[in-house]
């Protein structure tokens, strides 16, 4: 099970490929094979869990646990072997797929600390989801799963657009990971509080003048504190957004001599960026270049 922890943090953080990071999983628990081999494999397996079963009844005092362990092992490999099959039929995305292992391997009563992305808070109403390439591919599945239940005869057109839209997700998802990892600062400062996502899936704190709506009212005290967190901890770039107002974040910039830049919530693409050929995908990209820039990263 550590292993395949292993597997999930390196695909997050964009070391490995989906591909990889599939293969790797597979070699561990045998999903994904018909036949003789899924069944031989699964033979292994219940011979395993009888050899801790006794191993367990050897040792006074420890039977109870070591006979749940095996059992907990055992169900787990095989939700996971079910979830590799899914993959391989064409059920189940890739990207999707990995998500379920992950949530899997971090469900309850498993005891692992695996680095917090699953413990964060981010409030009853953040709806920004889509700014996580990885959480983004899951909606693309929603609506994948929902045209073809209101249109089932054109259900392989929505399953082969959404695989294929999976992955130029999956792709924006490595180069995140890839660009944000050797970056000199941790913390990026933001008129409001729209990138808690975000900066879970890639390693990055923020900072917001504002909540999660950013239509909050901004006190004089609020400026005042950021101000002073800015000056305390050298930070050079503020980011603004392209829906709100900015002035508020322009104030702190000529008192700290920071300069401010825009990191957009991608809350919609209005008409003439639409038909200037705007797109998710860009847009993501140009937030990339931003948070290179706000985070000094090589």
């Amino acid at each position: 099970a550590e292993e395949i922890r292993e597997i999930l943090e390196a695909y997050r953080s964009g070391g490995i490929t989906t591909a990889e990071a599939l293969s790797s999983i597979q070699g561990l628990v045998g999903g994904g094979h018909a036949g003789q081999g899924h069944d031989e494999h699964a033979h292994d397996d219940h011979t395993t869990a009888e050899n801790a079963d006794e191993h367990a009844h050897d040792n006074d005092g420890t039977t109870g646990h070591a006979d749940e362990h095996a059992h907990d092992e055992h169900a787990i490999a095989e939700d996971i072997r079910g979830i590799l099959e899914e993959i391989r039929d064409g059920d189940t995305g890739y990207a999707e797929g990995l998500e379920a292992i992950h949530e899997l391997m971090g469900s309850e009563g498993n005891g692992h600390d695996h680095g917090g992305h699953d413990d964060h808070d981010h409030g009853e109403f953040d709806p920004h989801v889509w700014l996580d390439p990885v959480l983004a591919v899951q909606q693309v599945y929603n609506i994948r799963d929902a045209l073809a239940a209101a249109d089932p005869d054109n259900a392989g057109t929505y399953g082969q657009n959404a695989a294929a839209y999976a992955s130029q997700l999956d792709r924006l998802h490595n180069e995140y990971a890839a660009t944000l990892s050797d970056c000199q600062h941790d913390t990026i400062v933001t008129l409001h509080a729209a990138f808690a996502y975000l900066v879970e899936r890639y390693g990055f704190e923020t900072v917001s003048l504002s909540g999660i709506a950013g239509t909050e009212t901004v006190s004089t005290a609020d400026i005042v504190n950021l101000v002073e967190y800015v000056q305390a901890n050298d930070i050079e770039y503020l980011l603004g957004d392209d829906i709100l107002d900015t002035r508020a974040l322009e104030v702190i910039a000529d008192e700290t001599d920071a300069q401010v830049l825009t990191l957009s919530p991608i809350e919609g693409i209005g008409t003439e960026e639409f038909e200037s050929g705007a797109t998710y995908l860009g847009k993501m990209r140009e937030n990339l270049e931003v948070l290179k820039t706000a985070l000094a990263c090589q």
